[in-house]
């Protein structure tokens, strides 16, 4: 818990523990915090996850992955790692609006495009909304409608008449 700095939310990892070598300054949430001190209060460790046989020393990777098997386990989540609980992180930080430069940060990244290429997942949700903003700017434009005149007639005359009825009523709709 020496890495924590609790009145500044702060975790600092030095250089020496750090898999880029450089010192990284990581944000902690205020419920974070709040656990974190629950946690040094009740252990008195340096640890954030003591061992149970020696305050001095912390839990095992071993250890730490069997009570991640039982959690999955109990709440019935195969095939989920820790780490996709960092790349679930990410990913809801780009579909909250956070910027990549920042979600780089957080997660201790040196560069935006490892951040990029492996971390984040944008939901098809976000991807639609984009779309439709996108083409309803373009149909409410000034010269929108009258070009949509000249070429529905023959968009319309190519399909069939299940997507035709469908077109129709989208439109009808706005």
């Amino acid at each position: 818990m020496k890495e924590i700095r609790f009145e500044e939310k702060i975790w600092h990892i030095p250089k020496t523990k750090s898999k880029s070598g450089k010192t990284l300054y990581i944000g902690l949430a205020d419920a974070l915090i709040t656990i974190l001190k629950y946690l040094k209060q009740e252990t008195n460790s340096e640890w954030v996850l003591p061992s149970p046989r020696d305050n001095s020393k912390h839990w095992l990777n071993e250890t730490i992955q069997c009570a991640w098997d039982k959690i999955r386990k109990k709440a019935r989540i195969p095939n989920v790692t820790i780490h996709d609980l960092r790349r679930t992180f990410a990913t809801w930080s780009i579909n909250n609006g956070e910027e990549l430069q920042t979600i780089a940060e957080m997660l201790g990244h040196s560069r935006i495009s490892t951040t990029a290429k492996f971390y984040t997942k944008i939901s098809v949700d976000k991807v639609k909304a984009a779309t439709n903003k996108v083409v309803n700017n373009i149909l409410t434009s000034d010269n929108a409608n009258t070009e949509l005149d000249k070429i529905i007639p023959e968009i319309l005359a190519s399909l069939g008449c299940k997507e035709e009825r469908q077109i129709i009523n989208s439109l009808s709709e706005k």
